[in-house]
């Protein structure tokens, strides 16, 4: 648990095909003292959009997860890579 909490104390996350069931996982967020922000990274298609912003309101409000989207319905899940690559570039160019 110590190991997991200190993650979640000095990074952030990015889950990816994760469903946040594990109660050890949850419990090391909740438990932690600076409440880093942490992302989910999650396919969506048109008919899920509701559920996905009540998913997005809870994850945010309980363990300070943002919940990153991408659509399914044109692309499949081909389109995460392009996702990824995105994420990454951010993650560079605030690094400099």
């Amino acid at each position: 648990m110590n190991f997991l909490k200190n993650i979640f104390d000095n990074f952030s996350v990015l889950f990816i095909g994760y469903g946040l069931m594990d109660f050890e996982i949850k419990q090391a967020i909740s438990h932690t003292k600076q409440r880093k922000e942490h992302y989910w990274l999650e396919a969506s298609s048109r008919n899920e959009e509701d559920n996905l912003n009540i998913r997005g309101a809870t994850l945010k409000e309980n363990y300070n997860i943002k919940l990153i989207t991408y659509s399914v319905d044109n692309h499949g899940h081909d389109i995460a890579l392009n996702v990824l690559h995105s994420l990454y570039s951010e993650i560079e160019r605030r690094s400099i």
